[in-house]
Parts: C-alpha cells; sequence; structure tokens
C-alpha cells in the first residue's frame, strides 16, 4: 500500500507523499502497515492511513499493543487498567512519559475485535479520547459496541408493572476519562504526567458518564 497505481495508467506514486510516517505493528510487533500525517495544512486528509490488506485489517488493529502487551503481560489479564486514545501522537507522548498501558484504534470508534482484544489484556478500559463531538460520539459508539459484542450475564427484575423481565447486564468494566476542553491527551501527559495520572484514576464508569 505504499504506492498507488493511477486509474488511468502509467506510473505508480507514493501514497505517503509529504507526510510524517508511524509504522502500524501488529500484536507480535511486526510492521503491517503505515500510517501518514499531513505536513501541508491545506491537505484534505490530516491523517492516512495504509489500505486493507492480508496484513492489516483497520478494525482488529490497536497502535501500541505490543508497547502495551509487554508492560501489561502478555497472555494474562492484569488488574491495571488499560486506556486508549484518538492518535499517534498520544500514545507517542504517552509511552514516552511512562504510561505504556496506552493504545489508539486505527478511527475513533472501538469496533467488536478491538475490544475484545483489551479486555483480554486488562480488568478495565478507560477511553480517554479527545474533549471534541467526535470525540463524545466515539464514547457513545464504543459503549453501543460493548453492550452488542461482550460477554452478558441475565438478571431477572421486576418492571414499574411488577412483571418479572430477564435483563442482560454487559460483564464489563469500560470507564471514561473526562479530559479539559481544549487539551489533548499528548498535551496533558507532556505538560503534567501527574494530571494525567489523576485523570485516569478519576475515570468514571461510560454509562454514568453518557448520563451526565
Amino acid at each position: 500500500g505504499l504506492l498507488i497505481a493511477p486509474e488511468g495508467g502509467g506510473q505508480p506514486y507514493d501514497r505517503f507523499r509529504d507526510r510524517l510516517m508511524f509504522p502500524i505493528l501488529d500484536a507480535r510487533g511486526r510492521i503491517v502497515s503505515f500510517g501518514g500525517r499531513a505536513m501541508n495544512p491545506d491537505d484534505r486528509a490530516k491523517y492516512l492511513n495504509g489500505p486493507e490488506s492480508p496484513l492489516f485489517h483497520k478494525g482488529a488493529t490497536l497502535y501500541g499493543l505490543p508497547e502495551a502487551r509487554r508492560i501489561l503481560g502478555a497472555g494474562s489479564k492484569s488488574d491495571a487498567a488499560i486506556v486508549v486514545v484518538e492518535g499517534y501522537m498520544d500514545v507517542i507522548a504517552c509511552h514516552q512519559s511512562g504510561f505504556a498501558n496506552v493504545v489508539a484504534g486505527m478511527g475513533t470508534s472501538l469496533t467488536e475485535t478491538q475490544l475484545n482484544t483489551l479486555w483480554r489484556l486488562a480488568s478495565h478500559v478507560v477511553l480517554a479520547l479527545d474533549p471534541d463531538a467526535g470525540g463524545q460520539r466515539a464514547v457513545l459508539r464504543s459503549l453501543d459496541t460493548a453492550r452488542e459484542s461482550l460477554d452478558r450475564e441475565t438478571e431477572w427484575r421486576f418492571d414499574p408493572r411488577g412483571a418479572i423481565r430477564a435483563q442482560s447486564r454487559v460483564k464489563a468494566d469500560l470507564r471514561v476519562a473526562v479530559l479539559p476542553d481544549d487539551r489533548d491527551p499528548d498535551e496533558i501527559v507532556l505538560d503534567a504526567p501527574q494530571t494525567w495520572r489523576d485523570l485516569i484514576a478519576a475515570a468514571r464508569p461510560i454509562v454514568e458518564h453518557v448520563i451526565e
């Protein structure tokens, strides 16, 4: 996916021209694709990922996963949280500051495959997405994905009319860290690591966040 062949024929050209490159690794640390950030502010796409391929599936990949697995313990479920941010720079800044339990999706909302990967690594997942409207929409989509895909247990409850009904409850601990309105994760963690630590520790259950 590094080159694109023009539809009308001619020489292939560089997909990631004038972009800062980020190697994307699979869970075993092998390069499977690249991401690129536009260096030209007039470029329509600020970030660009490589195309889907036999090696790279966007909805199954988490940026920073090999490093997070090493810190959380590959193959064993840790009591620590695993934190999900939005971008490559957020992950890099967190890792540089000593917070290696941070990953990012290849888009703003998590897929069922990504969530299941996260729950195999850690006892709870914290969403620390950008505080803009796009980040909040991603929180809502992540809740829907969790409700639809994760293990459930059934509870029997009385409804307001006194009838007994079965209610499924998601057996997962999904939380949201509330970030300041004007700051992204990479800015917070580089300027004030303790503030980042406190924000993650204060993350609240996702349903409580959505109601608020």
